[in-house]
């Protein structure tokens, strides 16, 4: 049991097992300052994502607002809403909701975080809703319901002609904001 000469003498276990922890704690600081760099290149290079908030919501409102309000008030576009069918009210709609969906939906404009309610983008709800909403609360506060003696079916196709309005400006101011 005599040891060679030149040789250094064998570690321990105990001496290997903590070797291998000093690497390993030196392996874990250097894949956190890893993770660290990363994320800072990744805020860098990527900001982010605007999400939907109160703000937008108040854009939306105005544009709404903005773009039918002056319409309203406007008689040529009142015989348009009263000339079209109740079949044409209900495609003018469709449409409507169709260029928003394209608009929110499938373009990349601003810098825009992509939130889905049950797979439609929900920035396209709130558009429509308050769009819609926005049209519909004008036409009554200012009783043009009275006015123009409309008939049920006249409201509906009135709001479908200034609703399009509505609706494209909504998007835009939000999108531009």
């Amino acid at each position: 049991m005599s040891e060679q000469k030149g040789k250094s003498p064998r570690k321990t276990q105990q001496e290997q097992l903590d070797e291998l922890l000093d690497e390993m704690n030196q392996l874990n600081t250097d894949v956190k300052n890893l993770k660290k760099n990363l994320h800072e290149i990744h805020r860098k290079v990527l900001p982010d994502l605007d999400r939907l908030g109160l703000d937008d919501l108040f854009q939306q409102l105005i544009g709404a607002v903005g773009f039918v309000f002056p319409l309203l008030f406007t008689e040529e576009i009142w015989k348009l809403a009263e000339s079209i069918s109740i079949q044409r009210a209900f495609f003018l709609i469709g449409l409507t909701i169709l260029l928003g969906y394209v608009f929110v939906g499938r373009s990349r404009l601003g810098n825009m975080a992509e939130q889905n309610l049950v797979g439609i983008p929900l920035r396209l709800i709130t558009v429509l809703f308050i769009a819609y909403g926005a049209t519909l609360i004008i036409i009554y506060v200012y009783g043009l319901q009275a006015y123009y003696q409309l008939t049920p079916a006249t409201y509906f196709k009135s709001i479908a002609v200034f609703g399009t309005f509505s609706v494209i400006g909504a998007i835009a101011v939000d999108m531009l904001g």
